[in-house]
């Protein structure tokens, strides 16, 4: 073996007074590693948990500070002029395909979630539900829809209310409201009024709205972000502040 690390490097290592490395494991440093990953996933769960409990008390936090919008006089003329804009807007819409519709009587209360909230936004979502029916009533009133309007307006105010309106946002929450208010309990709903089974009309739905959820999802992108630059949510939220005072 000497002979040959000499012919390759010229030199014997025993003759150098130097001996090949050999690493040996001592069982203190595997103890250590050990105390160290325990320690690192200690933290990283102490961050986790701390990260979701600052969300919950976020989610919590504007949850209450809607409720508080209604004490505030801007809250009700501003929802009053965006439910006479949602029941004009309703009366116009137009065919793509037979599986799309695009429609802008949503607009208005989407808005009322994103500036007021969940809470304010929910009440005023079945409130615009029953009085769309009275004045187009359309087959038998079912209070199912009514409490699906309800739900997805306080869905949408807790991805809306005090956040900023991003594309991402709005396509995540319209696919929340798509799939558990109109895929599942809207077709629910149906079925108790049409006596259909429920798996027979789910396919033909679920197509519908996830091609409508896009394209409503961009829309609605468009138009807040052009009030947006337009200051006329900036406009809103000074005279909120303002009446509170």
């Amino acid at each position: 073996m000497c002979a040959s690390s000499a012919r390759q490097t010229g030199s014997c290592w025993q003759d150098e007074g130097s001996f090949p490395a050999v690493h040996i494991s001592h069982p203190a440093a595997s103890e250590d590693s050990s105390v160290y990953y325990l320690l690192l996933w200690s933290e990283n769960l102490q961050r986790r948990y701390f990260f979701m409990q600052k969300n919950e008390n976020d989610l919590f936090s504007r949850i209450f500070e809607s409720s508080r919008e209604f004490k505030k006089v801007t809250t009700i003329t501003t929802c009053a002029m965006f439910g006479a804009l949602s029941v004009v807007l309703g009366y116009y819409s137009f065919k793509v395909t037979p599986n799309l519709k695009i429609g802008f009587g949503s607009i208005p209360n989407m808005l009322v979630d994103y500036i007021f909230g969940p809470v304010v936004g929910c009440l005023f979502g079945g409130a615009m539900d029953v009085i769309k029916f009275m004045m187009k009533p359309d087959g038998g009133f079912m209070p199912g829809f009514t409490f699906n309007a309800m739900l997805a307006a306080f869905i949408y105010g807790l991805f809306f209310y005090k956040k900023n309106l991003t594309l991402p946002r709005i396509l995540t929450a319209k696919l929340v409201v798509i799939v558990l208010c109109n895929i599942i309990l809207g077709t629910y709903w149906l079925t108790l009024l049409n006596g259909k089974g429920f798996l027979a009309i789910l396919p033909a739905r679920a197509i519908k709205n996830l091609i409508q959820w896009p394209v409503d999802s961009v829309i609605f992108f468009l138009v807040a972000k052009t009030l947006e630059q337009a200051g006329v949510f900036k406009l809103i939220f000074h005279a909120g502040s303002r009446g509170r005072r």
